[in-house]
């Protein structure tokens, strides 16, 4: 029940951090072309983001991406709280924007969160080392901006560090917005299979 009332209070106060606030409606940015979704499944560590009011905080950020029963995409994602040392997990789903293939999804939080979810667009990838995940919520006249890069091993050599770089300044997202994610000393990492 704590945690439940944890999440909801965090979403109340997105409106006041990081995520990058802009008047007019959220930005349209270019997709993946020829997306491959299936590229998409698997699992993730998340190396930098725009700080929001959704992740306070967190480190050992991990996604895992499978198709449920119905063929559905989902997000399931797991953190840690730094302080106290919660853990975090949550399931979503990837709705898409388009007809299929589409890197344009409505990522759909779980109901518990009294969220509405985020327009998602995945703007570049280097399938086997990492993807951007742009994200903006519409609100009145502004739009809240938010990004991600997941990477599928933590300890991204510096070519494409560079690589992630150029791609977040072309879409007017500089690298120094981000922040460094912790990926040492994870317990959710080992829950999940991963060994770090």
């Amino acid at each position: 029940m704590v945690m439940l009332l944890i999440v909801c209070l965090l979403g109340l106060f997105a409106q006041s951090s990081a995520q990058i606030r802009r008047q007019g409606s959220c930005p349209q940015p270019k997709s993946i072309p020829n997306f491959n979704e299936t590229k998409l499944i698997g699992q993730w560590f998340e190396w930098a983001r725009i700080d929001n009011a959704y992740q306070p905080d967190h480190v050992c950020g991990l996604t895992t991406y499978y198709r449920n029963n119905d063929g559905v995409l989902i997000k399931a994602m797991s953190s840690i709280l730094r302080f106290p040392g919660t853990r975090l997990f949550w399931e979503g789903k990837m709705v898409p924007r388009e007809s299929t293939p589409t890197a344009r999804y409505h990522m759909v939080f779980p109901d518990w969160s009294l969220e509405t979810g985020l327009i998602s667009t995945y703007v570049a990838a280097n399938w086997d080392h990492w993807v951007i995940l742009h994200g903006c919520k519409q609100q009145g006249n502004q739009s809240l901006q938010f990004a991600w890069v997941w990477v599928k091993n933590p300890n991204l050599d510096g070519i494409y560090q560079r690589q992630i770089s150029r791609v977040l300044e072309e879409i007017n997202l500089p690298m120094r917005n981000l922040r460094g994610i912790n990926q040492t000393n994870c317990p959710n990492h080992r829950s999940a299979g991963v060994c770090k």
